[in-house]
């Protein structure tokens, strides 16, 4: 009973089904495949939900977004220590993901500053924050900001907030903007509408990794750089996660060919990409991540990134004036 009721759901989800006598197999499109191993796949359907199943087995599951294996292209987390308000916002945000099911989106909600911050850590960060800035029972939210950006998180901020008195202290944080509590529906919904087309077109592209014991797909903006290592290459994530792909069957160059597309990628001497986007520093010999990373470098690789970090930032600067 308990798997008919689950293939009810998929049936739900996904156009195409196959049932057997008795395995259930998913025929999903690749896009929705999130991560493929020997004996288990995760795929993400049209809601704020993963299914997690064992290839081969009847053995599914629902899991949660946090428990890993998918990669939601915006990823909400909102703080607020009072459970009326926390419940409200979360009905906001309820009803506009069930206004946009087009959109791939999912939230957690977070009563203590602790919490938000061991996630962000876990996952590598959320691409949006929704904090409240008078946290009674904790830290406020202009703190918690700052020791999200402290830990290299670099998803937008949006304060909640009954006084404009906190504005001049939150500018260390760059937060995008406020809302005055309560939360008024329609300026929230716009600003939800707002960040989705600059969070999409942030994380526009992704990459496949294929590994020895299974393949995954990562946003180009949560990887810090590309090394090549043993003819394999390493992939250094902002959360402070690595992946290793299989062995390489062509030079380093042309596997970078996807991320070199993008202008946020520059080579670095012949192997190593680096994201510029994630780059705090060009030092004389090395250079130094948002998160504190450091990598050493030859001068003369430092001095051709340095030009190019530049004018990565000149170029990004003049385009958003």
């Amino acid at each position: 009973a308990k798997l008919d009721l689950f293939c009810a759901k998929l049936d739900h989800f996904f156009e195409k089904i196959a049932v057997g006598a008795r395995n259930r197999a998913l025929l999903a499109s690749s896009k929705h495949i999130f991560q493929i191993s020997k004996d288990e796949f995760f795929v993400k359907p049209s809601t704020n939900e993963t299914i997690y199943g064992k290839i081969k087995s009847v053995h599914m599951k629902f899991v949660s977004p946090l428990c890993g294996g998918m990669e939601s292209l915006m990823k909400i987390a909102f703080c607020d220590d009072d459970e009326l308000c926390r419940s409200e916002l979360e009905a906001l945000l309820s009803e506009y993901v069930a206004m946009h099911p087009d959109r791939d989106m999912t939230y957690t909600a977070f009563a203590y500053s602790d919490d938000i911050l061991e996630a962000s850590a876990k996952i590598g960060g959320f691409d949006l924050y929704i904090l409240d800035i008078v946290l009674q029972n904790d830290i406020n939210g202009i703190e918690l900001g700052v020791k999200l950006r402290q830990a290299s998180h670099e998803g937008k901020i949006v304060y909640l907030t009954s006084s404009e008195e906190y504005a001049i202290d939150s500018f260390k944080v760059k937060p995008y903007d406020y809302l005055m509590k309560p939360v008024e529906k329609s300026a929230f919904f716009k600003v939800l509408d707002e960040l989705y087309e600059i969070i999409s077109h942030e994380s526009s592209n992704n990459l496949v990794i294929k590994m020895k014991e299974s393949s995954t797909v990562v946003k180009f903006d949560s990887i810090l750089y590309a090394e090549l290592v043993k003819r394999a290459v390493v992939y250094q994530l902002v959360g402070g996660k690595t992946l290793e792909s299989t062995t390489l069957r062509k030079n380093f160059s042309d596997a970078m060919a996807d991320l070199l597309a993008d202008r946020r990628f520059v080579l670095c001497g012949s192997g190593m990409v680096v994201n510029l986007h994630h780059v705090k520093s060009v030092e004389v010999d090395s250079i130094v991540f948002r998160n504190g990373t450091k990598v050493l470098l030859s001068k003369k690789i430092c001095r051709s990134i340095r030009a190019e970090w530049n004018q990565f930032w000149f170029e990004e600067v003049s385009r958003k004036e």
